[in-house]
């Protein structure tokens, strides 16, 4: 059986530097790119470290892929060529029937299709593709796609936190929140894998680890009990997908028994803001969001001496405006405990 020592010495040249010595790159397998040091031998790659030149104030470290990338490198079963499926059935059972093609008849064959979707409608062209996004910043694949006809361009973001990006722009306007773990005093952790995923080598488990030692409490909801669960002070074990109406319960739960900073629900999000019947945000005529001021008791924008009610509901030209935040207690109104436990 083909193992990676073999192909590793097979793949010698016949030129090959001699003697140990240390080469520089960069790791690929995630959008950190971190940093590496490669112990070589001649060409032969023997192991791979961090870089502590970047370790120190980027990623103190490299994970167990980086690790492991020479894996990729030397794997006797690593893809060489283009392959073709021969089989046109698909299903978990079907073997797709892959066999290696030239360079030539790929480019062939995607070209001939490409001509096809274009003359039929651009648009059904889907381009999707890997971390050399982040080498060529997508201007190659945007630019490629906008001449073609179509706007649909994807990456792997789209199946890795895209739903992160989502949630954090809808929000926020911005996708990238960390939290702030230097200063927090308990985090509650749903969905995010500090201690093991994409982010582990750069500071999430030194920063969590560090907040930890202070004193911080972790609490991680997951199906699982991951290297995350397991180092937190509470493991809560939830059935999967239902990390949503977990999270609308415990609203239902903070604005019955008013346990809100509402202070800060008012100076620092959308609640105040007045929503039509519709479902969007009332604005006056320069586009700036309505409140309701409870001084003057009418609708206007917060501007100094305005004073912001967060709960309530108001005639306003014809429509029944409520606050932001009576929209969000109606929405939960009916998902108690209970409920949540059922779903």
């Amino acid at each position: 059986m083909p193992t990676i020592a073999n192909a590793a010495i097979k793949a010698r040249p016949d030129s090959a530097p001699v003697g140990e010595h240390y080469k520089k790159t960069t790791c690929v397998h995630c959008v950190n790119f971190c940093g590496q040091n490669i112990k070589m031998d001649g060409d032969i790659i023997r192991a791979v470290y961090p870089d502590p030149a970047r370790a120190e104030f980027y990623n103190k470290g490299i994970c167990p892929k980086g690790a492991s990338g020479s894996y990729n490198t030397y794997n006797p079963y690593r893809i060489k060529a283009p392959l073709k499926r021969t089989n046109p059935k698909k299903g978990v059972n079907e073997d797709p029937g892959w066999v290696e093609i030239s360079w030539q008849e790929a480019l062939d064959t995607v070209a001939d299709r490409l001509k096809k979707i274009r003359a039929d409608d651009p648009r059904k062209l889907i381009w999707h593709h890997g971390h050399g996004k982040y080498l060529i910043q997508d201007k190659f694949p945007k630019s490629f796609a906008k001449a073609f006809g179509t706007p649909s361009v994807v990456h792997r973001t789209t199946t890795c936190e895209a739903a992160r990006h989502v949630a954090d722009e809808a929000t926020g306007g911005y996708h990238g929140f960390l939290p702030d773990l230097e200063y927090c005093d308990m985090l509650l952790n749903l969905g995010a894998n500090y201690f093991e995923a994409e982010q582990w080598a750069r500071w999430l488990d030194h920063a969590c680890t560090d907040a930890q030692a202070r004193g911080m409490k972790l609490v991680s909801v997951e199906p699982r009990l991951s290297n995350t669960g397991a180092k937190a002070d509470q493991w809560v074990p939830i059935r999967p997908g239902k990390d949503a109406v977990l999270l609308l319960g415990m609203v239902h739960v903070l604005i019955n028994a008013d346990l809100l900073d509402k202070e800060f629900l008012i100076e620092a999000t959308n609640a105040p803001e007045l929503i039509d019947d519709n479902g969007h945000i009332l604005k006056n005529k320069e586009g700036k969001p309505l409140v309701w001021d409870t001084v003057s008791k009418s609708a206007k924008p917060y501007t100094k001496g305005v004073v912001p009610a967060l709960r309530g509901q108001h005639q306003i030209n014809g429509s029944n405006a409520r606050t932001a935040f009576e929209v969000l207690a109606e929405e939960v109104k009916e998902i108690t405990p209970a409920y949540a436990e059922e779903v």
